[in-house]
């Protein structure tokens, strides 16, 4: 457990995915960068990450993302999101979560 964590970077690690349960404990992490990864569907990894109360900035650039669709749980800080240079077909209705987004990297999608 690294309940101290404030900033992560997982970056070209081959990731398809990530579990609540290894986030719950990081109550203090802010900025998570787990852009290069194989990440298909945002919506799994962002419900995930919904555990994570001080998550402001997720980094999900280049990380094959091609469908974003209604996350069962969002982190409720987030308010920067980089989803860019993915292959993203559309939002959906995901785009009604974004209440808190301040900052949304889209380019190259």
């Amino acid at each position: 457990s690294l309940p101290n964590l404030t900033h992560l970077i997982l970056r070209g690690n081959r990731l398809s995915g990530i579990s609540g349960e290894v986030v719950r404990p990081l109550i203090r992490l802010g900025n998570l960068d787990i852009s290069s990864n194989r990440f298909r569907d945002a919506s799994s990894v962002i419900a995930a990450l919904g555990l994570a109360p001080a998550l402001r900035t997720l980094d999900l650039q280049d990380s094959n993302v091609t469908s974003f669709e209604v996350p069962s749980r969002f982190p409720p800080r987030l308010s920067r999101l980089v989803l860019a240079s993915n292959p993203i077909s559309g939002l959906g209705g995901a785009a009604a979560f974004f209440g808190n987004i301040r900052r949304l990297d889209l380019s190259h999608s």
